[in-house]
């Protein structure tokens, strides 16, 4: 039974930290038995109390970091995550293998401080290195994950030279529960720090416990924030939108030599602009397929014969996406939503290329694409999107990246509206009505033999000719 949570201000079992069972969804306990055998199982988050206490502590164990909607830990079933880690191998650096956990700490302390990175939340040490995590006030949903996983990878590279395990960042990691054993080490796992001040955009609450919100800390430690993210985005639109000019000028006056629209200074500059998260738009559009098959009701997954093509797409986006370590076990749980009766021998048949492509991406090969070298993975324009899945009208509306240019035209003038809203402003209609009272207003009054001038004074018009014609 776990009883003991050594340097934890926090009363309760460190998972309770971060999860909280008062929500829904799932979290997972790995359990390695006698002879080495791991044994996985899920559980509803309500159950943590009953199972954290019915664990062997002379056991390895490890407990999922992510909350997930199905008793799964891919990552394709993302619920929500609670917080930031990176998993420290310290036993593999030389000279800090020899320190003790708390001298690891306290280099881990000094290595947070002088590179600008939020003191951690909790340190537990795992007896041959140390678990490092920012607890987030609240938890950021599926959604988010492209820019989580952007945080992941920045904390994992800082921290590299304190042993940072670039295997263990992803959303689907277990880690050792605090108060089992570590047969490895024949050490118990136990809580080493916990930050009990609030600095650099940390919130102490009630519990003792140091927070951050999501988007702060991915300000502070991403290399661009938010906003120097979203106008890099505008200005790689301004150059796309340059480009399509240029390409309309070149097919106009293809013999001509000079291209028209865009400047060599152009071109430099748009070539080294970092892209706006480019994971987050395909990760956008692999959840407006899987929102797709839940407004079809494809609760048995795609109509017999129609599931080629989504579940190719869906590994097309994985793909991009790059959130999850283990791409075709991913894919397979994405398959028993979309062709549950399928084999793997089918499934893998279907996203063969999509596997190739990507395993060619990541060796760093590019391929050849309109004179340009380019990454090799397959690219779709949202119109191709619309009509490859007959995409009506109603369920576009319902979608979060895969819309047409008239929808993104129509989103962009709702949050207009709402901005001039928000600013002071009114509705057409409610201008509209506003106007025709001044005008009935201003009627009243020449009819009683007043002058334009007093009338714009008392009504409300700029002067007297504006006065005037109002009533014509």
């Amino acid at each position: 039974m776990l009883q003991n949570q050594s340097a934890l201000a926090f009363e309760l079992p460190e998972p309770h930290a971060y999860h909280d069972i008062a929500r829904t969804g799932f979290f997972a306990v790995l359990v390695q038995q006698q002879g080495g055998r791991k044994v996985q199982r899920c559980y509803k988050l309500q159950a943590m109390p009953g199972v954290l206490d019915s664990l062997d502590p002379a056991c390895d164990s490890w407990i999922s970091q992510g909350e997930f909607f199905k008793p799964n830990r891919r990552v394709v079933n993302l619920l929500a995550m609670p917080l930031a880690f990176v998993d420290l191998d310290t036993y593999k650096v030389p000279g800090v293998s020899r320190m003790t956990v708390d001298g690891q700490v306290a280099l881990l302390l000094e290595t947070c401080d002088n590179d600008l990175i939020p003191p951690p939340s909790i340190v537990v040490g795992s007896g041959r290195g140390l678990q490092v995590k920012w607890l987030f006030e609240k938890p950021i949903p599926q959604a988010a994950l492209p820019r989580w996983q952007a945080l992941q990878n920045e904390l994992c590279a800082r921290l590299t030279p304190l042993g940072a395990d670039k295997f263990a960042r992803d959303a689907s990691r277990v880690l050792r529960v605090v108060d089992t054993m570590n047969s490895k080490s024949k050490t118990l796992v136990r809580v080493a720090h916990q930050t009990t001040i609030a600095t650099m955009g940390g919130v102490k609450l009630d519990s003792g416990l140091v927070v951050y919100g999501f988007d702060e800390l991915a300000d502070t430690v991403l290399p661009h924030t938010r906003a120097e993210l979203q106008a890099l985005q505008q200005q790689r639109e301004d150059e796309q939108a340059k480009r399509e000019v240029a390409q309309r000028a070149r097919d106009a006056v293809r013999r001509q030599l000079q291209v028209v629209g865009r400047s060599p200074s152009n071109n430099a500059r748009s070539s080294n602009l970092r892209p706006f998260l480019p994971s987050q738009l395909a990760w956008d559009r692999l959840r407006d397929i899987r929102k797709l098959a839940e407004l079809r009701g494809w609760t048995q997954g795609a109509p017999a014969g129609e599931r080629d093509l989504p579940l190719f797409l869906c590994a097309c986006f994985l793909a991009q996406a790059v959130v999850v370590p283990r791409f075709k076990d991913e894919i397979m749980e994405l398959a028993r939503e979309i062709a549950p009766t399928w084999t793997a021998d089918q499934v893998k048949s279907c996203i063969h290329s999509v596997s190739a492509r990507a395993e060619a991406a990541a060796r760093g090969e590019t391929v050849e694409f309109r004179g340009e070298a380019v990454d090799p993975r397959y690219r779709y324009k949202n119109a191709t999107l619309i009509e490859l899945l007959s995409i009506s009208p109603s369920e576009e509306r319902e979608m979060t990246a895969i819309i047409s240019e008239s929808e993104a035209q129509r989103r962009h003038a709702r949050r207009e509206q709402a901005r001039r809203r928000a600013a002071g402003g009114v509705s057409r209609e409610e201008y509209l009505r506003r106007h025709e009272l001044k005008r009935q207003a201003a009627l009243r009054m020449h009819a009683a033999g007043e002058s334009w001038k007093k009338i714009a004074e008392e009504v409300g018009y700029a002067n007297a000719e504006a006065a005037r014609r109002s009533v014509r």
